[in-house]
Parts: structure tokens; C-alpha cells; sequence
């Protein structure tokens, strides 16, 4: 296990959930007919949530064990509550940014494509599924800088993200001729327990719900998210060959 505490078989995993994924996306492969999705209630996405408990319990269960169960209780409903309310604001923003685009330019996609004539035909109940998390909209890809160039400490997550990455290039060119925008955010370390192990600058929640209405707001396809996103991808731009050396003489080159 690497110093940072990260498990590296939760990212070897989290990868292989990704190619499952990938595979169920590409029409007509062969091999989609032996993901999950094919012999149970479940497909890959359940992996996520199963995994998101697994590393809440590595994290937490040593102050279970010392009787602060109330603490995790409490830090838990509170991030859950932060999750909720970022989830929500997001899908609401995303749908008043297609509401304005149709007032301004008239055309009915604004309305009805990717599912958003659900929510428009009877806003009512679209309202109710949105703030009970049964409706959903647009396609918002969150993702490590590190799918750019491979951190070797975290190597297993970095492909998994660049394996994510590969994905939403795939769905981008699929959509567009539907006019659906597929907007990839990258984003270092975020300000929560699976990163707390790592030194500062970390991306809050917050500072990554702006970045994601934002960047829908200015039509960008890429936005990059806190000071070590940024930093890394003006190097990569700068020399892709030269930042790979630097990520593995110095263990993230700054990054």
C-alpha cells in the first residue's frame, strides 16, 4: 500500500468498473453480452456504491471501534447532504441554461432532447423526480487530471481515469450529431476522506459546482477544476514527455 493509504486494488477495480462500462457503450461488441447488466438487477454502476461503502468503512471503522460511532454517523449525513444538494442544484441549473437557450433561440431540441422533455412536458413532476434523484439529465463526465499523465503512486486510479476519459471522447462523438454536449471536468485532490491523507491545495465541493455550471454556461467541453488541475495541464500542454518524466522522478512533478 503506498504511503498516501490508498488501496490500490479499490483503483484496480474502479478501472476494471470502468471498462465494463466502456464495453456496454460500444454497440454491437460481442463482449456486452457478458457484462453484468445480462444476469441481475444490477450492472456495473452498483459497483461504484459498493466500493464507495468499502472505503468508507477502511476509513471509518477505526473510530467505530474506539465508540465514536455518533461522529461517523454524523460526518456521514452530512456529506450525504452535501452530495444531495450539489446533485440537485446542478440538475436545475442545467435545465434553467436549456430553458434560456430556447427563449433565445427558439429551436425545440433546447426542450425535448437528452430526456429533457420529461421535466418540460410536466415540470411538476419532473420537479418531484429531480429532488427525488429519479430524473436526471445531461451527461457530466468528473474526472482526475491524472487521466492526462499517469501519477505512478496512484497508478491504478490514473488509468482508471484515463480510461474514463477515452470513454467520454467516444460518447462525444456519438451525441453530437443529436446535439447532446458531453462536458469532461478534471479536478485534483477533492476536500474529502478518501483524499484527506494528501497535503493541500484540495478542490471543495462547492468550488466544483460552480466550475460545472460554469463551464456549461460558456458551452466548453473541458474544464479543469483547483490549482493542481491546472497546473498539470499547462505542463502536459507544454511537453506531455516531459511531464511523464517529472510524475515519475518526483512522485507527481508538484502536481
Amino acid at each position: 500500500m503506498a504511503s498516501s493509504r490508498r488501496i490500490q486494488s479499490i483503483d484496480f477495480w474502479r478501472g476494471v468498473v470502468l471498462l465494463v462500462i466502456f464495453i456496454d457503450h460500444v454497440p454491437g461488441n460481442l463482449f456486452s453480452e457478458a457484462t453484468p447488466r445480462n444476469f441481475g438487477f444490477s450492472d456495473a454502476a452498483e459497483a461504484f456504491v459498493f466500493m464507495s461503502g468499502l472505503v468508507l468503512g477502511y476509513i471509518n471503522w477505526p473510530r467505530i471501534e474506539r465508540g465514536d460511532a455518533g461522529t461517523v454517523v454524523r460526518a456521514c449525513l452530512r456529506r450525504a447532504g452535501q452530495l444531495y444538494a450539489v446533485q440537485v442544484v446542478l440538475a436545475l441549473g442545467a435545465l434553467a441554461l436549456f430553458g434560456a437557450a430556447f427563449v433565445a433561440s427558439g429551436e425545440p431540441a433546447m426542450l425535448t432532447a437528452d430526456n429533457r422533455a420529461a421535466f418540460f412536458d410536466n415540470p411538476t413532476t419532473g420537479l418531484v423526480g429531480t429532488l427525488l434523484l429519479s430524473y436526471q439529465i445531461g451527461y457530466f463526465n468528473i474526472l482526475s487530471v491524472y487521466a492526462y499523465s499517469n501519477m505512478p503512486a496512484f497508478g491504478a486510479f490514473s488509468a482508471s481515469s484515463a480510461a474514463a476519459y477515452s470513454l467520454s471522447q467516444c460518447l462525444r462523438a456519438e451525441m453530437r450529431p443529436g446535439g447532446v454536449r458531453v462536458m469532461n471536468v478534471y479536478t485534483g485532490p477533492t476536500d474529502d476522506a478518501w483524499h484527506q491523507p494528501l497535503p493541500p491545495p484540495k478542490v471543495a465541493p462547492a468550488a466544483l459546482a460552480r466550475a460545472i455550471v460554469s463551464g456549461l454556461k460558456d458551452g466548453l467541453e473541458d474544464v479543469f477544476v483547483g490549482d493542481v488541475a491546472k497546473d498539470l495541464i499547462e505542463r502536459w500542454r507544454t511537453g506531455a514527455k516531459v511531464l511523464e518524466r517529472e510524475m515519475s522522478e518526483t512522485d507527481g512533478g508538484g502536481a
